[in-house]
C-alpha cells in the first residue's frame, strides 16, 4: 500500500519584539531545505521565482526571512521550496507580510 504525505505550511504568532518584525520560513522537515523562492501572488502573467537569500541548505528547524519589512508589502505571495531528497513544497495566496512565522512540513 503506498502511502502519501502530507505537505502543511503552518501558520505560527511570534511573539513581538522591537527587532523581531520580519516574516520568517522555517523548516520543519528533517530534509534540508535547499532553494526557497518567493513571487506576487495573482500576477498574469506569472512572476517570475525570485529567490531568498540564505547561506547553503537550511536544516531542521533552520530559518529565511522574507527581504519585505513586515506590514509594508500589501499583497499575497507564492512560496516554492526545493528539498535535497527532490520533494518540491509549493504554497499560494500566503500573507507573508506581517510579522510572523511560516513552518514548512510534511
Amino acid at each position: 500500500m503506498m502511502k502519501l504525505g502530507v505537505v502543511m505550511l503552518v501558520g505560527m504568532a511570534v511573539a513581538a519584539g522591537a527587532a523581531d518584525d520580519q516574516f520568517w520560513i522555517v523548516n520543519g522537515t528533517r530534509s534540508a531545505m535547499i532553494a526557497v523562492q518567493v513571487r506576487p501572488s495573482g500576477k498574469r502573467p506569472l512572476s517570475p521565482w525570485t529567490p531568498l537569500a540564505q547561506r547553503g541548505p537550511l536544516g531542521f528547524n533552520e530559518r529565511v526571512a522574507m527581504p519585505q519589512a513586515a506590514g509594508k508589502c500589501p499583497q499575497h505571495f507564492d512560496i516554492q521550496i526545493l528539498f535535497d531528497d527532490g520533494r518540491r513544497l509549493i504554497k499560494t495566496n500566503q500573507p507573508l507580510c506581517s510579522p510572523g512565522t511560516y513552518k514548512a512540513s510534511f
